[in-house]
């Protein structure tokens, strides 16, 4: 069914009621002048069914982000997030963010046909995210297994019988 190996790419631990799965970094290009490529981590809570996307925005200047959008499927608009923290690493900035998304939503991100984009609107400009059609191949490919993976691991905590 799946050629990608993933054991390298997430972590499971077992909790109260249910599991955690951590989806350890990986980047999203963008080809935004005075950005480097998106860095994204993910945490799952089965129990919760709540997903939380925390991502590293490098930029060569400070941004004033008030939201960021996801395309994928549909669009999601999420003002309401969490900035973990600012600060200048040599010539880059960093900008850290936590950013709630519900279940589907994150099935529905990595399930659409085209790849997703990922914008950061910063009161200035707008920057975007997003693989190429061939990263996305592989991309979506070996993220899918791992949400396979959790979709089949719910059912022994959340039996619908």
């Amino acid at each position: 069914m799946f050629a990608v190996r993933i054991d390298d790419r997430y972590v499971m631990k077992p909790t109260d009621g249910g599991q955690i799965y951590f989806i350890l970094p990986y980047e999203i290009p963008t080809k935004h002048a005075g950005m480097k490529n998106l860095s994204v981590d993910v945490t799952h809570l089965t129990q919760k069914d709540s997903v939380t996307m925390n991502v590293s925005v490098w930029s060569d200047i400070e941004l004033q982000v008030d939201s960021v959008v996801l395309v994928g499927g549909e669009r999601l608009s999420i003002s309401k997030f969490q900035t973990f923290f600012i600060e200048k690493d040599g010539k880059w900035w960093l900008h850290r963010y936590s950013i709630p998304l519900s279940w589907d939503n994150w099935n529905m991100l990595y399930n659409a046909s085209e790849p997703f984009l990922f914008y950061v609107y910063d009161t200035q400009q707008t920057i975007q995210y997003a693989y190429s059609s061939k990263q996305w191949k592989a991309e979506s490919e070996w993220m899918n297994q791992i949400l396979h993976i959790i979709n089949k691991n719910k059912q022994f905590y959340n039996p619908k019988r």
